[in-house]
């Protein structure tokens, strides 16, 4: 018997240090391994809208794997973040329990960040990066972002113990920034279609009959500048007056609708049918010399009898996670 009560009791007490920890592990009123009735409370405490519950779906969950999951959503009340509360709350449900879990404060707070760092006792080393603040902690993966505006967590190790991730703590570290890497090389993507769809506007905008009077726009410099390291932010200004000149002002561009990690480059050459234009994007995402780049040429369309236009262009990827 004595040995069945010595295993008792060591459950017991591992199951009241697991409790205790929670509000340290906690992000807010939410935690994972949550219901979905649970999660609602959890919205209802922090002043949150209702949560909105998603069909099921297979799903990358932070680089780990994909699976069937159900997500979850609870929205600020407020119309506008202050950042002081939960702007975003976001679950991922793996048999319908919560294990991805990630809050949006709506605005950045560097403060914010190394209070997170200090609450959840993150190494030395991962606090000095510049980007990947990503590390494991017994059974979970953390992860903030550089700027103190979101902290997600993945339950580790309870996916892994049901063998929906196949990968150590370290390796789901080393994935995980990977898929947060994929949010910025969106990011470059998304920026570049929108200068690619200014750029075939402008073109297609000339009021000439004749393709071979057409004229690609001006070629430009990478702006705002060959790279956004030597800002203190290591990221460019909000309203780069570089967007305002040249070309670019020719473009009317809206400089909150670009990524402000990457630099921005128009080359053309060539005129009527033998116009060539090139749009890239390229950023050094840890300031380590490793450079992501994105690129999409445009060219007239040969099937076009007559006026300026432009095929949908061809897109090129290059160390996109760099």
């Amino acid at each position: 018997m004595r040995p069945i009560i010595l295993g008792f009791l060591v459950t017991l007490a591992l199951t009241a240090a697991a409790a205790a920890e929670v509000p340290r592990r906690a992000l807010g009123a939410f935690r994972l391994g949550m219901s979905v009735s649970e999660f609602r409370v959890a919205a209802q405490a922090s002043g949150l809208r209702e949560p909105r519950l998603s069909l099921p779906e297979d799903r990358d969950l932070m680089g780990l794997g994909v699976m069937e999951v159900q997500r979850i959503v609870a929205e600020s009340q407020s119309q506008r973040p202050s950042g002081e509360g939960i702007w975003l709350a976001t679950g991922y449900l793996v048999s319908d329990r919560v294990a991805f879990l990630e809050v949006d404060y709506g605005r950045e707070s560097p403060e914010r960040r190394e209070r997170w760092f200090e609450r959840l006792d993150a190494p030395s080393n991962v606090r000095k990066e510049l980007q990947d603040s990503t590390w494991h902690d017994k059974q979970w993966v953390w992860h903030v972002d550089r700027y103190g505006q979101r902290l997600s967590v993945v339950d580790w190790a309870g996916l892994h113990q049901s063998l929906r991730v196949m990968v150590s703590r370290e390796g789901a570290v080393a994935v995980a920034n990977e898929y947060f890497r994929r949010g910025l090389a969106r990011e470059a993507r998304e920026s570049l279609d929108y200068l690619r769809e200014q750029v075939v506007a402008h073109y297609e905008g000339q009021q000439t009959g004749d393709a071979e009077e057409c004229r690609p726009v001006e070629s430009t410099d990478y702006t705002p500048a060959d790279t956004a390291c030597r800002e203190p932010e290591r990221r460019f200004p909000r309203s780069a007056e570089a967007f305002r000149k040249g070309a670019w002002a020719e473009l009317n561009l809206d400089p909150s609708r670009l990524s402000r990690y990457f630099s921005y480059l128009i080359e053309s050459s060539g005129q009527g049918r033998s116009s060539r234009i090139m749009l890239v994007a390229v950023g050094d995402l840890d300031c380590d010399d490793d450079v992501s780049t994105v690129r999409v040429a445009l060219r007239p369309d040969p099937r076009a009898e007559g006026g300026c236009r432009m095929t949908p262009g061809e897109w090129e990827y290059f160390d996109p996670y760099e």
